[in-house]
């Protein structure tokens, strides 16, 4: 057998086991924006192991730093290499030794991902040493490939001197007051640096204008997030790109162009399409460049109403624009009008004009449309008139907002008597049924997801006449259930319909995190098919084990207790075993922080003035379930902290694998 040594000599697997501990590649960037991210806590935890075991070990110590420093999350923690450099001051407060610059180069010659993070803190002095010592040797960053978080503003014309020839992939915020000269400064520095690039995003409040990305004809990805004026001319340099494979642009303007005009030939290897804008602007677009191989389309708009006085917006124009390689559609659908007045609009009031675009695209595999208008709903009907359409489909997702209570509907009384006033909802169509949904199941057996606005709840399915149809599909969830209309029966028909759920999410959930309405009654019906799936799955293994050990007595020193991630049994708790109750008159519940005993009140065998005493240093609780957020406990619940835990004998607790809180403290 080989020592540990001449293990960690083989290289190998000193790359394995650093690769491990490796934080990986950098975060996107929202999760820098957030504070105390969970994302950045796990970086840290991981770039300090990987610290540790650098200094520890000279023979995997090269292999550790080239991992450490391969992806920095912000610049100043490249500065922090400097002994002269003060953390807190941002500045350097002596000059720089040779040893300083020796060192300096042995860290920034590993570095490869680069988020800048808050390099506004960084004093200008410390520009005018970093220009002094490597501005006419080279880069600072010799081998920099990915930089992120570059926000151009009137002081970024220092930060050009972290360009290196070697980026490839350039994420820029342009800010919104910054000047117009300042900008094209920075652009006019950079260029070396863009002409290389493979891709590019832009991020900004201001004019995309002053970067002209529409020249960077070597790119490969390009995302522009500001609204962009599109001109016949941008539009064939665009389609010209002869490596663009990945394109997001959000359409300010563009030229009409009609269905009969010759549309623009390019895009021969554009793949992913992104468009934000009006579903005018959308539209014209797709008519004016119809892309060839075009195989996923992501679109996203918010003007679904008219505008100017015109007809409106059709989504049914997409017809024909969309090639037969597309095998993914995406799409989000929100009308400002109804979001900023507050007014109700009538939006596809047909279902089928939704899909009409997809109808003739047989080869789509993933189907994911986000309807957030009040109005829409997808019918019965709708759903059974597309279950033969796309025989290859892997997600099918149409979803819908969250009702609002907005009170009595004082469109639609009816007057019941002279001193009494009911109202009526209108009538509203079918929803998917059960028998509806196990028939379109069955038309994709390929299907692993699918999300629906709502089911029929009236419609309640006979469970003898239920198929069990072993589909393999991993996730359904529905967005709205109406409330006052219990589940049982529709949980018990889709397990039979599809047994191989994936629920571990339901594990995660919180029963006094969710209210019992219409707004999170999936949270309810995800928790049903759990416990049935549970049920269904852990019979056999009992009814094996029954027949194999037969009746056993109980013997408090065999049972094994599984205990909440943070929470330990104290000495104190093993040799209390005093205290005992019958499992009909205490239920244990488990939390990550403590232990609830619900012990009903007549008939109490032990004394729960010892155990329900507050610890010494007391704490804050609250009831997460009330919505007052009233620290009072629930009548017959006995709070017990984690140094003063009871476990009876007798009694098997088994917490669930993320810990249920019932009552945590602030």
């Amino acid at each position: 057998m080989r020592s540990s040594t001449e293990l960690l000599h083989s290289p190998n697997i000193a790359s394995a086991i650093c690769r491990h501990l490796s934080a990986g590649p950098l975060l996107p960037e929202d999760e820098y924006t957030v504070y105390k991210s969970d994302a950045l806590k796990e970086r840290r935890k991981h770039q300090r192991d990987l610290s540790r075991l650098a200094r520890v070990c000279r023979t995997v110590s090269g292999i550790a730093l080239d991992d450490l420093w391969r992806s920095i999350d912000d610049f100043t923690h490249i500065l922090y290499a400097f002994d002269a450099y003060d953390r807190k001051k941002c500045m350097f407060t002596e000059a720089l030794s040779d040893a300083d610059k020796t060192k300096f180069n042995a860290y920034a010659r590993r570095v490869r991902e680069l988020h800048v993070g808050k390099i506004e803190r960084v004093h200008a002095t410390v520009w005018v040493v970093l220009v002094a010592h490597w501005g006419p040797r080279g880069p600072l960053l010799p081998g920099l490939e990915r930089m992120t978080g570059l926000e151009i503003d009137s002081n970024s014309l220092c930060y050009t001197m972290i360009f290196s020839p070697t980026i490839k992939h350039l994420s820029l915020e342009v800010n919104g007051r910054a000047e117009p000269g300042i900008v094209r400064m920075v652009v006019d520095a950079a260029k070396p640096v863009l002409t290389s690039l493979v891709h590019l995003s832009i991020t900004s409040f201001s004019s995309s204008s002053a970067i002209p990305f529409w020249e960077l004809n070597q790119l490969h990805r390009l995302q522009v997030s500001p609204p962009v004026t599109l001109t016949r001319a941008i539009i064939r340099s665009l389609a010209s790109f002869p490596h663009l494979n990945q394109l997001e642009l959000k359409i300010e303007s563009i030229p009409t162009v009609g269905d009969d005009e010759d549309h623009i030939q390019g895009f021969s290897s554009l793949r992913t399409l992104s468009l934000k804008g009006s579903l005018d602007n959308i539209c014209a677009f797709m008519i004016a460049t119809k892309p060839p191989s075009l195989e996923s389309l992501n679109i996203m708009t918010n003007r679904l109403c008219p505008t100017d006085g015109g007809s409106g917006s059709s989504i049914e124009r997409l017809q024909g624009t969309l090639p037969s390689s597309l095998h993914t559609f995406s799409a989000t659908l929100t009308c400002e009008v109804e979001h900023q007045y507050g007014r109700s609009c009538e939006h596809f009031p047909d279902n089928q004009t939704l899909f009409a675009p997809l109808l003739a695209l047989k080869n789509l595999q993933r189907i994911s449309i986000a309807v957030d208008t009040r109005s829409f709903r997808l019918t019965d009907a709708t759903l059974a008139n597309v279950t033969h359409t796309w025989p290859q489909l892997v997600q099918f997702k149409v979803t819908t907002p969250q009702p609002e209570f907005s009170g009595v509907d004082y469109e639609h009384p009816v007057i019941s008597s002279a001193h009494s006033i009911r109202f009526v909802p209108p009538p509203q169509p079918k929803h998917p049924s059960v028998k509806t949904i196990a028939i379109f199941a069955h038309a994709h057996p390929k299907l692993e997801q699918l999300v629906l606005p709502t089911i029929d709840l009236d419609a309640v399915p006979e469970l003898d006449s239920v198929p069990l149809l072993e589909h393999g599909l991993r996730h359904f969830s529905v967005c709205c259930l109406t409330a006052g209309v219990g589940l049982m029966y529709h949980a018990r028909a889709l397990d039979m319909l599809f047994p191989r759920l994936d629920l571990g999410d339901a594990y995660k959930l919180s029963a006094t995190r969710w209210r019992q309405d219409a707004t999170d009654r999936n949270t309810e019906l995800q928790l049903l098919l759990l416990a049935l799936q549970a049920g269904r799955t852990s019979e056999p293994g009992r009814r094996e084990r029954a027949a194999r050990e037969g009746p056993t007595s109980v013997d408090p020193h065999a049972i094994r207790l599984l205990r909440p991630e943070g929470v330990e049994q104290s000495a104190e708790d093993e040799d209390d075993s005093g205290l005992s109750t019958d499992a009909e008159d205490a239920q244990i519940v488990s939390s990550r922080d403590y232990w609830t005993v619900a012990v009903p009140p007549p008939n109490i065998p032990f004394p729960i003035s010892s155990i329900s005493q507050p610890p010494p240093q007391p704490r804050r609780w609250s009831n997460v379930s009330s919505r007052s957020g009233s620290p009072e406990l629930p009548p017959g619940r006995t709070v017990i902290p984690p140094s003063r835990t009871v476990i009876p004998p007798g009694r098997t607790v088994i917490p669930p694998p993320t810990g249920g809180v019932i009552h945590r403290p602030y």
